[in-house]
């Protein structure tokens, strides 16, 4: 049963091209539901997305933008800005189911979308943040069994090409690292570790 369902998702994939293009494309379409709490499964035949997402107004939409961007930069920068009122927030429960039909549509809709105006991905959304753990399931020619983001940390499971299972945790200064030296290597960023003076 358990081979069955390793060739089904192998067959799946296949139709993906890649986890990393699947993953960024489902981050992509939950970005609007304010993710918390988050868990993606990968049945074989399907994702399956649940979680707890926060309803916002427009006008805290744009306020917070990017956050993590924004905190990001005043971390590094040692910019600071007054914090803004605290307003009460509504959790709502979701689930998705993505289909390979799915993901390509979703991908191709986004697709103009995905650049800042600089042309560079933005690497503190949620797409490209789980792309990155795509990619890093990719890069070992893995299975991918199950991601779970919550508001510090991404968490993921899969199966290597030798039907060994493996658990990573990334935090997301950990992730942040990883996708800055991932774009420094294609030439797209340069990567300077803030924390790394010597």
């Amino acid at each position: 049963m358990a081979e069955l369902k390793l060739e089904l998702a192998s067959e799946v994939l296949s139709e993906f091209k890649n986890y990393a293009r699947a993953l960024r494309a489902i981050g992509q379409d939950l970005t609007g539901l304010y993710p918390e709490d988050l868990e993606i499964q990968f049945t074989g035949a399907e994702f399956m997305a649940t979680g707890v997402g926060v309803t916002q107004s427009p006008q805290e939409q744009v306020e917070e933008g990017h956050a993590i961007g924004r905190a990001w930069h005043r971390l590094t920068t040692k910019e600071s800005k007054p914090s803004l009122p605290a307003v009460s927030r509504q959790c709502q429960r979701f689930t998705r189911k993505y289909t390979a039909d799915a993901i390509n549509r979703l991908d191709e809709l986004r697709r103009p979308r995905r650049a800042n105006k600089e042309g560079k991905p933005d690497i503190y959304s949620l797409g490209e943040r789980l792309r990155t753990v795509g990619r890093i399931v990719d890069s070992c020619h893995g299975t991918l069994l199950r991601v779970v983001k919550d508001n510090n940390s991404m968490k993921f499971e899969y199966r290597d090409k030798d039907g060994i299972d493996h658990k990573e945790e990334f935090t997301n200064l950990a992730l942040y690292k990883y996708q800055q030296r991932f774009y420094a290597e294609r030439g797209t960023y340069t990567f300077v570790d803030p924390w790394d003076k010597g």
